[in-house]
């Protein structure tokens, strides 16, 4: 502004004179005007650094704008958006995307919607013929005779009565769920001694009744499991354990129920114990951590957010309740492990167990990323389905890989196959960064599949590895029922306690077990020793073959 100003001072002075000879054939310089060039020059060039800085500082805000409004969006969408990770473009084999660079002048974008709208849907489509119904041949059946009265089967004009027709006899079924409480009255005939045998001779014996797990219970054995499912499997809490019993006129008290399983948490811990130990002697792991509940700890003398993690093997399937979400919950678990491969998600604390174990990163993780990018910021549409579409390429793949090796086939070709379509996929992503403006978001979901590709490509070498962890995922469904039904534990015994019914009932479902005749059968064992069973072994799920507590699958 100063140098403006000193150009119309020098513009206004006196001294200004500026003569224009026309006849003259040589120009001679103004002092004042190579002053005034000069001065000219100068604000020039801080003016055009001055636009520079500006539009440098514009650069910086209109994506610091972008960023606060693609972290806007992406709280809107996991607060209120759909929870499910399926996409629409694509499910199906048909669906199109272009592979190509980004070019936001594709005439197809934008059409995604019409593609979609010829796949076929799920279900049973229109103008099918069904399966029929399946009715199940195992249910006890009470039949119902159903008859006209006299007056209802004559005829209204001249009364004579209707005959019966046996071979149109209209038969159809219903199935009648009833929930029934039985008070099982136990009368122990007592036998006196009526001979003069030697004196060690009992003078008088008891015939036994079924042993209770808790001694003098109300419930019997088979009552406490079944509650002990309902709410460790099902997701009921105690206290609405009466809305089963409202047409019955029976009322339990929770406080009753509440100290049952304190007790049995007692007897049930050394069965998870030889889990946990068999869990640690596998050679491959699904596990994931998900927070379950604040609890008081003792330790600190304040409330603490607890997790739940789970370690799920092949025959096995481990929960732990931890106040911590640290490394040091992973470490304990395979502190007695030296080898085997683990699937796990990219978070940080399962980096300890690198040194012993392979890690293999879930895949549907890192889709997520793209899908995140996708809901933050609609104007990369076309680059996060191309990435998409080559992650879903991979995992029909390895699909078709899996049933072979399943099958005991070859593979050899889609294994090739495979293995060069990961190594592009990789190879794009380096050449992205290297030779591509990206935003913030593109080059940090780019930069960590990276840095992490010796875990994505572990699939590669171990078939039987899948390439994602929904199992350790599918295994917290029924955590996820509990937590949100019951806000989780309100002790830690009842923390505790949900650990070990969990593990006992996954566990016995993994090894095709009924989980509560599984557990009634360890119960009344343990109750018939007083202590724990020295058959222990033998009541382990993947080694329990002499008892007959296998599902049964009704074909009906």
């Amino acid at each position: 502004m100063k140098k403006l100003l000193k150009i119309i001072e020098i513009l206004k002075g006196n001294d200004y004179e500026v003569e224009i000879q026309k006849e003259s054939s040589s120009d001679k310089s103004c002092e004042n005007c190579e002053k005034l060039l000069r001065i000219i020059k100068e604000l020039t060039e801080e003016l055009t650094k001055a636009k520079k800085d500006f539009e440098l500082e514009i650069k910086k805000a209109n994506t610091k704008i972008e960023i606060l409004e693609g972290t806007i969006k992406g709280l809107l969408a996991e607060r209120f958006g759909q929870s499910s990770e399926k996409n629409k473009y694509l499910s199906s084999e048909e669906d199109k995307i272009d592979d190509s660079e980004n070019n936001e002048n594709s005439e197809n974008e934008g059409n995604h919607e019409d593609e979609v709208g010829n796949r076929r849907k799920r279900g049973g489509q229109k103008g099918q013929k069904g399966h029929g119904r399946k009715l199940p041949n195992k249910i006890p059946q009470i039949i119902h005779n159903w008859k006209l009265s006299e007056d209802e089967c004559k005829c209204p004009i001249c009364g004579k009565r209707y005959r019966i027709i046996p071979k149109f006899q209209r038969t159809s079924n219903e199935i009648e769920i009833k929930i029934e409480i039985i008070m099982n009255v136990h009368k122990q005939e007592v036998y006196e001694k009526e001979c003069n045998c030697d004196v060690n001779a009992p003078e008088l014996i008891v015939a036994k009744k079924p042993v209770n797990i808790i001694y003098k219970s109300i419930f019997s054995t088979e009552t406490w499991c079944k509650m002990l499912a309902l709410k460790y499997l099902t997701g009921i809490p105690v206290n609405r354990f009466n809305l089963l019993f409202t047409d019955i006129g029976y009322e339990i008290a929770p406080s009753t129920v509440l100290g049952g399983f304190k007790k049995i948490l007692k007897f049930t811990r050394p069965l998870y114990d030889e889990i946990v130990k068999y869990n640690q002697k596998e050679s491959h792991w699904h596990c994931d951590e998900t927070s379950w509940c604040r609890l008081f700890d003792n330790d600190s003398k304040t409330t603490r957010l607890y997790w739940v993690w789970v370690f799920v093997g092949k025959k096995s399937v481990v929960y732990v309740v931890d106040p911590t979400r640290s490394k040091n919950v992973p470490a304990r678990h395979f502190e007695n492990t030296k080898s085997g491969i683990v699937n796990v998600d990219r978070y940080a604390s399962y980096n300890i167990l690198s040194d012993k174990l392979i890690l293999s990163y879930c895949w549907y993780h890192l889709r997520r990323d793209f899908i995140n990018l996708f809901k933050k910021y609609k104007s990369l549409e076309n680059w996060v389905f191309k990435w998409l579409k080559k992650i879903s390429e991979l995992e029909g793949l390895n699909k078709k890989r899996f049933e072979l090796y399943y099958r005991n086939e070859s593979y050899e070709e889609i294994q090739i196959d495979l293995e060069e379509k990961v190594k592009k996929f990789f190879a794009a992503a380096s050449f992205e960064l290297d030779n591509s403006t990206l935003k913030t978001g593109q080059s940090k979901v780019l930069k960590s599949m990276i840095n992490k590709q010796s875990g994505y490509t572990v699939f590669l070498d171990f078939p039987e590895v899948p390439m994602d962890n929904t199992q350790a995922e599918r295994e917290f469904r029924h955590v996820a029922f509990a937590r949100n039904n019951y806000n989780g534990s309100k002790s830690q015994w009842g923390g505790e306690l949900a650990a070990i019914m969990w593990t006992i009932f996954k566990s016995a479902q993994m090894n095709g077990l009924d989980p509560v005749l599984y557990l009634q059968q360890y119960l009344k064992e343990y109750a018939i020793n007083n202590k724990v069973p020295k058959n222990l072994d033998n009541l382990l799920p993947w080694n329990f073959k002499n008892h007959v507590v296998t599902i049964q699958k009704d074909t009906g």
